[in-house]
């Protein structure tokens, strides 16, 4: 347990690093080409992954992302995964923002999504209460998605529980005694 803090902490802190990172240079790109292209730089794949527009929302999403890789079934996923997983879910959804049938996705929150939905869905005891959990919060997503618009993307959200499932079969055949079967 105590390898599991230590790699949960590291890893967070790394992401804390490149959420600073991609925010200053966000901020250098608005400076040059000017406010009006705001929007366009934050749909940039690259950096939209890792920009928080408040210190709640960021605080939620790297408290999110520590607890989740504190669990054994996601002491794989490292900074460089975490980064390669917020890219594919930001690359999956950019069509969405691009057609304006969604919110533009800023935060990392469709990878905590994507950890979270891994860590209930791989309940080797009561899977059905972590499986429960799970599609609770999808329904959830699934119903922000639909409904009046807020400030959250949830399509990125619903992303992230649906990649953080279909992540798990190939993690069933090679590590039998993490997942139920």
């Amino acid at each position: 347990m105590r390898d599991n803090l230590k790699f949960s902490l590291k890893t967070t802190g790394l992401t804390i690093l490149a959420c600073g990172a991609a925010t200053v240079l966000t901020f250098i790109q608005i400076m040059i080409i000017g406010e009006d292209n705001s929007n366009l730089l934050m749909m940039n794949p690259l950096l939209s992954g890792y920009l928080h527009l408040s210190v709640p929302h960021f605080i939620s999403n790297m408290l999110l992302i520590f607890l989740a890789l504190c669990s054994d079934i996601n002491q794989k996923y490292n900074s460089l995964k975490i980064f390669y997983v917020t890219l594919i879910i930001e690359m999956i959804y950019l069509p969405l923002e691009v057609l304006e049938l969604s919110q533009i996705a800023i935060g990392i929150s469709g990878t905590c999504y994507f950890l979270i939905s891994r860590f209930f869905f791989s309940w080797r005891e009561k899977a059905w209460l972590g499986a429960s959990i799970a599609v609770v919060l999808a329904l959830i997503e699934f119903n922000g998605f639909f409904s009046a618009p807020d400030d959250a993307a949830h399509g990125v959200h619903l992303l992230g529980i649906f990649l953080g499932f279909i992540s798990l079969p190939r993690e069933r055949k090679s590590s039998p005694k993490l997942l139920p079967q």
